[in-house]
């Protein structure tokens, strides 16, 4: 903890920065752990014409059946809008990550270079 209060006040930022990221990464992966699904499972119970879950493998194969009637450009279409949207909820919260992991280390460097100029200020 000693090293924390002399890091000064540049470690605050930095602790936030820490405890935010774990934050995010821990309800991505709690997020990702209950949307997943095995493959097999999913095509057995279409191949019973059951619904096959809720997660998104799943519905992709929804959005299969209810789309097979339709034409190829128009298939596509459905797929690419319904795509888009599960990968924006897949990929939210990531854009905040990687800010974090660019702005922690450039707030560890700062606190690097005040830690130098202390120093510095201290010999002369």
């Amino acid at each position: 903890m000693n090293w924390f209060i002399q890091g000064g006040w540049p470690m605050y930022p930095i602790l936030f920065c820490s405890v935010t990221a774990l934050a995010v990464t821990l309800e991505r992966a709690i997020y990702l752990a209950r949307s997943f699904e095995q493959s097999g499972i999913v095509i057995e119970a279409l191949r019973r014409g059951k619904p096959a879950g809720k997660g998104y493998l799943s519905k992709l194969a929804d959005i299969y059946k209810k789309s097979v009637s339709l034409s190829p450009a128009e298939f596509e279409e459905k797929l690419h809008q319904e795509g888009s949207r599960m990968l924006q909820k897949l990929e939210r919260g990531l854009g905040f990550l990687s800010a974090i992991a660019h702005l922690a280390p450039l707030l560890g460097l700062f606190g690097t270079v005040l830690g130098m100029i202390g120093v510095f200020k201290g010999i002369e």
